[in-house]
C-alpha cells in the first residue's frame, strides 16, 4: 500500500523533518530567507530530465546548463538537482517561507517514491525494466484550471506542439514575468478570449471554443478544487468530465497530473502500443484497457503508467 508521509509545515529551518509510520525521516523544502528552497534526504528519487519531459506536464524549458526553468504559482523558477537532491531558485516573483509548503506539494515530497518504485518493481519483469529506467520521475501536483485548460489541448496532440499552444495561451493572456515567461492565464483572463483568437493565434484548432468555455465555467466558480475535494471520486470524475473537450482520455490526465486521483491510469495511442508490445494485451477500446490497468496496478497505477510510458517512449524498441 503507498505510504504517504505529511509534511509539517516549513519553518525558516532548512527542510522541516517529519516521521512516518515506517520511521523513515523525510524532510520538506527549506527556504535559505533570500531566494532559494532546498530539499534533500536519502532515497527522494528524483530526475528533472524524466520529471519534467514525461509528458505530465509542458511548460518546464531545459536550459543549456541543464537546469529547468517555468513559471509555477505566478513566480518564475529554476530547478536543479538530482537524486537525493531538489533546488529551486526563485528567479521572479514573492520568496518567502510559505513558499516552502507549496513546492512540497507541488513535487509531492510526502510521498515515498522509493517504496512505490520498489512495490511496483516486483510486479512483474516488463514493471521491473520499467522501474529501472524510469525511477527519478515524480508525478507533480500540478494547479487544476492550468491542468485542464493544458489536457484540453492536448487532445490528438503531440508534445511539441502542445508546448507551442500553451506557450502561445499564456503571452495572449497570462501576466507578463519576464521578457520571455508568462504567467498561465486566471480563469477570468482566458474566459474573455474570443475562440476565433485562440485558434487562430494560439494555434489551438477546433479545441478554442471547449478552452473558452471551460474558462468561462471557471471564473463562474462552477467548479473548483475545495468544491472537488468536497465530493465523492465518482462525483469529481462527472463533474470534470461535463467539461467542453474534457474525454476519458483527458479526464485521466486531469485526475492524475493535478493529484486528485493517483489510481488514474490515461490511455492513448502510446498507452495502446504499450500494453500490446510490452503486455501482450490488446482489448477493443480504451476503457477496458483504462480499467485493466488500474485493477492490475492498483493504487500505483497512476506512477505505473508514467514509468510504463516512459519506458516505451525512450527506451523500448530503439
Amino acid at each position: 500500500m503507498t505510504e504517504t508521509i505529511l509534511l509539517k509545515e516549513s519553518s525558516g529551518l532548512p527542510g522541516a523533518e517529519c516521521s512516518g509510520n515506517s520511521g523513515k525521516i523525510m524532510k520538506g523544502f527549506g527556504f535559505d530567507g533570500v531566494d532559494t528552497y532546498t530539499v534533500s534526504f536519502p532515497g527522494l528519487l528524483f530526475s528533472a530530465d524524466k520529471t519534467f519531459d514525461c509528458g505530465q506536464c509542458f511548460r518546464w524549458k531545459k536550459n543549456d546548463d541543464d537546469s529547468w526553468e517555468a513559471v509555477v504559482k505566478g513566480r518564475l523558477l529554476r530547478c536543479e538537482g538530482a537524486d537525493d537532491v531538489i533546488s529551486i531558485k526563485c528567479l521572479e516573483g514573492d520568496c518567502d517561507d510559505g513558499f516552502s509548503a507549496i513546492l512540497d506539494d507541488y513535487f509531492d515530497i510526502g510521498t515515498d517514491y522509493g517504496a512505490l518504485t520498489s512495490e511496483l518493481s516486483i510486479k512483474d519483469d516488463v514493471m521491473s525494466k520499467a522501474c529501472e529506467v524510469s525511477s527519478g520521475i515524480r508525478l507533480l501536483k500540478q494547479d487544476l484550471f492550468e491542468t485542464v485548460i493544458s489536457f484540453i489541448v492536448s487532445a490528438n496532440n503531440n508534445i511539441p506542439r502542445i508546448k507551442k499552444c500553451i506557450e502561445n495561451i499564456c503571452i495572449s493572456y497570462g501576466e507578463k514575468i519576464t521578457d520571455l515567461y508568462y504567467a498561465f492565464p486566471t480563469p477570468e483572463a482566458l474566459s474573455s478570449a474570443d475562440p476565433a483568437d485562440l485558434t487562430k493565434y494560439c494555434r489551438v484548432g477546433y479545441r478554442g471554443p471547449y478552452i473558452a468555455e471551460t474558462a468561462k465555467i471557471f471564473a463562474e466558480g462552477s467548479i473548483s478544487l475545495d468544491m472537488l475535494n468536497a465530493e465523492s471520486l465518482e462525483d469529481q470524475r462527472k463533474k470534470l468530465l461535463s467539461l467542453p473537450g474534457v474525454g476519458p482520455k483527458v479526464l485521466n490526465c486531469i485526475m492524475l497530473f493535478s493529484g486528485i486521483d493517483r489510481t488514474a491510469f490515461p490511455v492513448d495511442v502510446w498507452v495502446e502500443r504499450m500494453m500490446d508490445e510490452l503486455y501482450g494485451i490488446k482489448l477493443p477500446d480504451r476503457n477496458r484497457l483504462e480499467k485493466y490497468g488500474k485493477e492490475y496496478f492498483g493504487e500505483n497505477a497512476g506512477l505505473a503508467q508514467q514509468y510504463l510510458f516512459y519506458y516505451i517512449r525512450n527506451i523500448h524498441g530503439k
